[in-house]
Order: structure tokens, then C-alpha cells, then sequence
């Protein structure tokens, strides 16, 4: 499922092909970017929207459990276990899977604070081997990497192997069994599929952006 950016051999991008064709077309269709610059790495440089914050978060199959409860998927039709929620604010760079920002980013209080509320808010059901829901509020959202050279927002461990997602693979839909939290956020739920080689899901890193 890994995907790769194609660029032209003249050195013109996608993203330039696609900023030409608009100021040809006479219509400006963005407006300029505001960076935040404290804390991206250079591989993550995608800009972040004001007042968000970006963090990679690690979720571990073994670190949780089923709890026997079960919730609906697909509008009631199917049952599956819920899941523990221990989530993990990965800093220092690299994940297991995905490479994260660095440079302070998550090395400080407030990567505690969205694993927190990871643990809180986040809710996973499914199974390691036929892939889990992930639903949370709709001010967390999968990074957008995907002018990136690695544009994976998501990804799973599948044994020594790893499966890895842009954000446009894992729309988000609302969630039919948490429409909201308690405090009126919507929920919104993605889709993480079973391991492409057939094992098990290990576990699963998310690129977040946190816009509370």
C-alpha cells in the first residue's frame, strides 16, 4: 500500500505543476501558508495550521487488552471488542515504524497531555487480525504529509514488516457508536486494516495534529 511521489525529470514537483496550473487558470486557490517552525523536523515540515500542534503517538497490542465490552460498527451490524486505551508520545526523532518530529516537539509536558487524552478520548475496537476502528474528536486529525517524500500519517507493525498509510487511505467518517464526547466534541472514527502479509497488527503509530 506504500505509495511514492512522482517528480519530473526537469526537477518541477507535483506540487509546482499544480500551483502553475491554477495561476494559469487565473485563480488563486490557497492562500499562504503559516509555518510553525519550533519543533518540526525536517521531514515532517508540512505546514501546520495556527494553533495546532503536531505529535506522533504509539499505540501497543500488547500494552492493552480487550475488555470484553463491544460496540457497533457499519450501523449496528457487527459487534467487536473494545480496547485498553495506553497510548505513548514518541519523541527523540524515530518511531518503531514512522519517522516523527523532533526537536523538542514531543519531548515536552503538553506530549504527555495529548497521550492523556489519547487514553481518554481515543477509543480502539477491533481485532490484531482483521484491523481496528480508531475513533476520537474531531479536533485530533491524521497529519497531512502527503507533499512529503514519506508522506505517512499512519502506520502498523506486522511482525518484522510494516504497512503504512497517507492520510487520503484512512478518510475519516463520523462514528455511529460515539457521536460525541462529554464535553460535545463530534467524534470521528479511520479504518486500520489487517497486515497486508498476514500476521497480526502489533501496533499502531499515528502523525496527529492537535488544533484544541
Amino acid at each position: 500500500m506504500e505509495r511514492t511521489m512522482a517528480t519530473e525529470t526537469t526537477g518541477i514537483t507535483r506540487r509546482d505543476l499544480l500551483k502553475r496550473g491554477a495561476l494559469v487558470g487565473g485563480a488563486v486557490l490557497w492562500a499562504t501558508p503559516v509555518v510553525q517552525v519550533v519543533g518540526m523536523g525536517r521531514a515532517y515540515a508540512k505546514d501546520v495550521s495556527p494553533n495546532c500542534t503536531r505529535y506522533c503517538l504509539k499505540w501497543n497490542v500488547d500494552a492493552n487488552a480487550a475488555t470484553g465490552g463491544v460496540t457497533c460498527t457499519d450501523n449496528g451490524n457487527l459487534s467487536q471488542p473494545i480496547w485498553s486505551n495506553t497510548w505513548e508520545a514518541l519523541g527523540n526523532g524515530e518511531g518503531n515504524s514512522l519517522s516523527c518530529p523532533g526537536d523538542g516537539v514531543n519531548n515536552d509536558s503538553a506530549a504527555q497531555d495529548i497521550a492523556d487524552r489519547a487514553g481518554n478520548s481515543f477509543v480502539v475496537y477491533g481485532s490484531a487480525g482483521d484491523g481496528f476502528w480508531i475513533a476520537f474528536p474531531e479536533d485530533i486529525k491524521l497529519a497531512d504529509l502527503e507533499d512529503q517524500s514519506e508522506p505517512w500519517s499512519a502506520a502498523v507493525k506486522c511482525g518484522q514488516n510494516r504497512d503504512t498509510f497517507t492520510r487520503s487511505d484512512l478518510p475519516l467518517e463520523d462514528d455511529p457508536c460515539y457521536p460525541e464526547d462529554p464535553n460535545g466534541v463530534p467524534y470521528r472514527r479511520i479504518f486500520i486494516p489487517a497486515c497486508l502479509a498476514g500476521n497480526e497488527i502489533s501496533h499502531i503509530e499515528l502523525i496527529v495534529d492537535w488544533c484544541p
